[in-house]
């Protein structure tokens, strides 16, 4: 949603670099988990639908110091387009899924 917010502003600019986005790729944190030493090692994948009064925590996450990033080379007026922005991505997820729909990864070793 952060990258959707860029490019409804300035597509012209780089996206918001994602911190550990190594993180992110499926098998990544298992991969870890095991190279640590630990055994007998389970991922379970969870769905995770935010809504209702969440969704405006992860409003204000998505205004605050995390996406300063995001925001970096805007002028003052497309910075105050951000707050809108976010809002219009947020309005899609919530419509094509009922919430922002987001996948967590679940990993589970013993040593």
């Amino acid at each position: 949603m952060i990258h959707e917010a860029q490019r409804s502003i300035r597509s012209d600019l780089p996206l918001m670099k994602v911190p550990k986005a190594e993180y992110m790729q499926d098998g990544s944190m298992l991969s870890r988990i095991e190279n640590a030493g630990f055994k007998k090692t389970e991922q379970r994948c969870l769905d995770v639908l935010v809504t209702g009064e969440q969704l405006k925590g992860l409003r204000e996450f998505m205004l605050g110091g995390f996406t300063k990033e995001a925001r970096s080379g805007l002028t003052d007026e497309e910075q105050a387009r951000w707050p809108s922005a976010i809002d219009e991505a947020i309005k899609r997820d919530v419509s094509k899924n009922g919430g922002v729909k987001m996948e967590a990864w679940l990993v589970i070793g013993r040593k």
